[in-house]
């Protein structure tokens, strides 16, 4: 995968605070109490990416595109959480 800048608005930053190019976000789910996106890389691959990945968090632009493309399964997934938290007592 490539690396590229911090800052840049298509990027993801790994465990090692490295950063890659992300192509698209195809799905997203709530596991293991987290926030997930399936990710394509514009070098290719797909993998499973959590939230704490994301420059921004939810605000990473990518992460708007995909809320913005998929409104009902991002409501879902964003109700699942709740549900989850609120088992929980957080």
């Amino acid at each position: 995968m490539a690396s590229f800048a911090a800052g840049s608005t298509n990027t993801e930053e790994n465990a090692n605070g490295d950063f890659y190019d992300v192509e698209k976000i195809e799905k997203m789910r709530y596991h293991h109490g987290q926030l997930e996106f399936f990710v394509t890389w514009t070098v290719g691959g797909q993998t499973w990416e959590p939230i704490r990945c994301f420059p921004w968090g939810v605000e990473h632009l990518m992460i708007q595109e995909f809320k913005t493309n998929n409104k009902k399964r991002w409501d879902q997934v964003m109700k699942q959480k709740e549900k989850a938290e609120e088992n929980m007592g957080i």
